[in-house]
């Protein structure tokens, strides 16, 4: 289960706004100060995220969650998004040449099946994406 800490915005009737900081590698190692990506990653302000969610129980705004996503369902999503264009494309092209097919006939069968598998991707993404769940309440933030 990938975890992420979020933090509550707002809960009215059931349902839950958090929100959390996106996090980068880039700009954690210890390269990052002779990294140019390192540089640009440390002058760059750190996004912020919002997701509304169902939750029945009253949160507080401020209130600490754990925020969770299984590793398998981000794993199929990226794989499908990533691999399906990929597949259609060796596909058309390995296909076509191997029946002894112009390069040119190949080179465009490659990228009309790439294109369908992207647009494939597309339309099957929004059913697969997972969504985050929260998994704890951790309570409020200590006070200054």
């Amino acid at each position: 289960m990938m975890e992420a800490l979020a933090r509550v915005e707002s809960w009215d009737k059931g349902q839950v706004t958090l929100s959390w900081q996106v996090q980068s590698a880039c700009g954690h190692c210890y390269e990052s100060d002779n990294c140019g990506t390192g540089v640009v990653a440390k002058g760059l302000n750190p996004r912020s995220q919002r997701l509304t969610l169902p939750w029945k129980q009253r949160l507080s705004p401020g209130t600490q969650v754990t925020l969770g996503i299984p590793e398998q369902q981000l794993l199929s999503a990226a794989a499908l998004v990533y691999l399906l264009p990929l597949l259609g494309l060796l596909v058309g092209v390995g296909g076509t040449a191997l029946m002894g097919g112009a390069e040119l006939l190949a080179l465009g069968l490659g990228l009309a099946l790439g294109g369908a598998g992207f647009m494939t991707a597309r339309r099957l993404a929004d059913s697969l994406t997972p969504t985050p769940r929260i998994i704890k309440v951790l309570g409020a933030p200590a006070k200054e």
